[in-house]
């Protein structure tokens, strides 16, 4: 294991973020939609789903790719 100070940290430039839903969604990781019952959870993700195909989300670039 490694000692890392915080100060090295901050020099570090940021890798750069792969999107998979433009500004939203990051490509590679996991999340989690959560809200009460009845607010859209379920249909705002099918929605995802289907504009998957079209590229594009509420004028949002979303990442196409076979799996």
């Amino acid at each position: 294991m490694e000692w890392l100070d915080g100060g090295d940290l901050l020099q570090e430039q940021p890798k750069p973020i792969d999107w998979f839903l433009e500004d939203l969604l990051p490509l590679g990781t996991v999340g989690d939609v959560f809200s009460p019952p009845g607010s859209g959870k379920s249909t705002i993700l099918t929605t995802l789903t289907q504009v998957v195909a079209a590229r594009t989300w509420w004028r949002r670039w979303v990442c196409v790719f076979r799996i």
